[in-house]
């Protein structure tokens, strides 16, 4: 028994389908390449900020060190205000 060559009608609906497929499939590799470059582009941005806050939380650390030697400071600034008026109100310079 010899078996039928299929219709040509039958063939080409076939082709047509894979060749619809094969473009399916060029527009979604497309689209994920255009998502991907995306995402990059968002990973790249969140890492700035990212880098950026460290940053900002590094220079408030040297803020807040800063912030604990200044009042021991304005105590011995102040001391020697003091120290260098009650000497000139001593020595009567005026």
């Amino acid at each position: 028994m010899a078996r039928e060559p299929p219709p040509d009608a039958f063939v080409k609906s076939l082709r047509d389908r894979v060749v619809q497929m094969e473009q399916e499939m060029a527009q979604t590799a497309e689209a994920t390449a255009r998502n991907t470059a995306s995402i990059e582009t968002i990973r790249q941005n969140t890492q700035d900020i990212v880098d950026t806050f460290q940053a900002l939380a590094g220079g408030f650390k040297v803020l807040q060190g800063l912030g604990k030697v200044a009042r021991p400071l304005a105590y011995l600034v102040g001391l020697g205000t003091a120290i260098i008026t009650a000497y000139s109100a001593w020595r009567g310079i005026r």
